[in-house]
């Protein structure tokens, strides 16, 4: 009989690992790019991750290690988020004032 071993991480394993709360890893765990857990243990509640998985997720991402990174990030994210916000406020904006001005014309031809 072969015997396996493999390191696995739990969310606690990842958040003592990186600069996240364990409510950080779980917003981590949902993006595509998360690996998917290597097994799921006790009624399939506590998923963990391979340790090899998980240092590929890691290559080129400092914000995990560094807190100044992670903030960095994240108000890159806000700004992009609220330039994407007025932008989609303007579209509205501009699309119900053709809209009127459509209707207003259907009279006048």
């Amino acid at each position: 009989m072969e015997i396996l071993e493999m390191k696995l991480l739990s969310v606690s394993d990842l958040s003592a690992r990186w600069s996240y709360t364990r409510a950080g890893i779980h917003k981590l765990i949902k993006g595509e790019d998360f690996p998917p857990p290597a097994a799921e243990i006790g009624r399939k509640k506590q998923k963990v991750y391979s340790e090899e998985s998980i240092r590929h997720y890691e290559e080129n991402k400092p914000w995990l290690f560094d807190e100044n990174e992670k903030q960095r990030r994240q108000r890159l994210f806000l700004l992009l988020r609220t330039r994407k916000e007025e932008t989609k406020g303007t579209q509205g904006l501009l699309e119900k004032l053709l809209e009127r001005w459509a209707r207003s014309w259907v009279g006048k031809s």
